[in-house]
């Protein structure tokens, strides 16, 4: 009974109403709240457990999730479950909390269709993973949302972005869905050699006047190969406030409806549209180069995310472009000594197979020379893959190239970039 899954992902966005009996299942369903894979989710914690539910929506509109305890000596379940779905609104998930492992009355309640049933005392997993649930009955909660941004100018996240959707679709082979988003600075459409037939400007104005729907993103969406739909951008989101966070975030949700991967190339740095698509995100890939500034930025960037989104919440650093500047990269040791990351995945400098893939309107992946670079990235599409990835130290794979060596300036480089500590 109840849901043993451990839920690696975001929550869909939704809202959830929960009625409780007793204290300890008040703290218990507040303590959700906090949760990273929470962060889309609107809960309303009320007390008086079914009966109260009941009443409640006799004058008020059922959200996408009711969540309901039931007394310790409950009778009639069944009939007060009848009762609470004649006045919820159709399609309204229902999850039971209860106190006494029946399995008949599980059987009961789930052939009534109710998503899930909980036997007390109840921990965050079970209660996330139940809301995960209930939550797929109801609406589906999409391919997963994956955030590529860059440290800094340069350092080529958006060419990891494509990557990541290229093996996410070609060696799973799923959907997968590349939404460049990094307005002037998005090349994807040079790479894989196609133009935007719109904006993004002008598609997120569409959407805010309810004017463009999945439909139309399939539309404009182009396909690559066999497995990956693309939304070229090059175009628009030049200024910090120019985009529409309600707008963004309904093209994203769209898109995950068309992919099992949607991967989005977001602004350098912690940019307002960056900010607000990796807090939402499922997993966050940062791409640094092997330089201090980079790293500082890289550091500076997973801190913020980390108290945005939690010390869980799955998050990548990659970094790109070892051996470009020779004895100026710093060692692979005190890179992770001072992102604190046990393992950092790492590809080498190869400028020319992206050069002249960008010049001849043909996408790396199918040059002979580019196996090496990729089967270098694929760890990080293993990383949002594996289950059990909760970022922070150990979550990345490490299959570092050549790197300088030289234990004694780790403490250096870790002393520049980790933010000072206050008493």
């Amino acid at each position: 009974m109840g849901s043993s899954a451990h839920q690696q992902t975001l929550l869909p966005r939704a809202t959830i109403d929960a009625f409780y009996m007793d204290q300890a299942t008040r703290k218990a369903l507040q303590d959700t709240v906090a949760d990273w894979r929470m962060a889309r989710i609107a809960m309303n914690v009320h007390d008086g457990g079914l009966d109260a539910a009941t009443s409640h929506y006799r004058n008020s509109q059922s959200p996408e999730l009711v969540a309901v305890e039931l007394p310790t000596a409950a009778n009639d379940v069944e009939g007060a479950i009848d009762r609470l779905a004649s006045h919820c609104q159709p399609g309204t998930g229902a999850i039971v909390l209860g106190h006494t492992n029946d399995v008949r009355l599980y059987r009961r309640l789930t052939e009534m269709g109710v998503s899930d049933y909980l036997v007390g005392p109840y921990g965050i997993e079970e209660l996330i993973g139940s809301f995960a649930k209930g939550l797929a009955n109801v609406s589906g909660a999409g391919g997963k949302l994956v955030a590529v941004v860059g440290a800094k100018g340069g350092v080529g996240a958006t060419t990891i972005a494509q990557a990541i959707s290229w093996l996410a679709g070609e060696t799973r082979q799923s959907s997968s869905f590349l939404a460049d988003l990094n307005g002037l600075g998005g090349t994807s459409g040079i790479a894989f050699g196609c133009e935007a037939k719109r904006s993004l400007d002008e598609m997120l104005e569409a959407i805010a006047d309810g004017k463009f729907d999945a439909e139309m993103l399939s539309r404009v969406a182009q396909p690559i190969g066999d497995y990956v739909q693309l939304l070229p951008g090059g175009r628009g989101i030049a200024a910090p406030d120019s985009f529409l966070p309600e707008a963004v975030e309904y093209l994203i949700a769209e898109a995950r409806t068309l992919a099992d991967v949607t991967v989005v190339d977001l602004p350098t740095g912690m940019h307002p549209l960056t900010r607000h698509v990796a807090a939402i995100a499922d997993h966050v890939v940062i791409v640094t180069s092997p330089l201090l500034a980079s790293l500082r930025n890289a550091r500076m960037m997973m801190d913020e995310l980390r108290q945005r989104r939690g010390a869980e919440a799955p998050l990548t650093v990659l970094v790109n472009g070892v051996g470009a500047h020779d004895r100026a990269d710093l060692p692979l040791d005190a890179v992770k000594d001072a992102l604190e990351q046990k393992t950092i995945c790492s590809v080498p400098f190869t400028p020319n197979l992206f050069a002249l893939a960008e010049t001849n309107g043909r996408y790396f992946a199918y040059d002979k020379l580019a196996q090496k670079t990729l089967k270098d990235m694929q760890p990080v599409v293993d990383a949002i893959y594996a289950k059990g990835n909760a970022g922070g130290k150990g979550a990345s794979t490490d299959t570092s190239s050549k790197l300088i060596s030289g234990g004694g300036i780790a403490g250096l480089v870790s002393g520049l970039i980790k933010p000072p500590k206050h008493a």
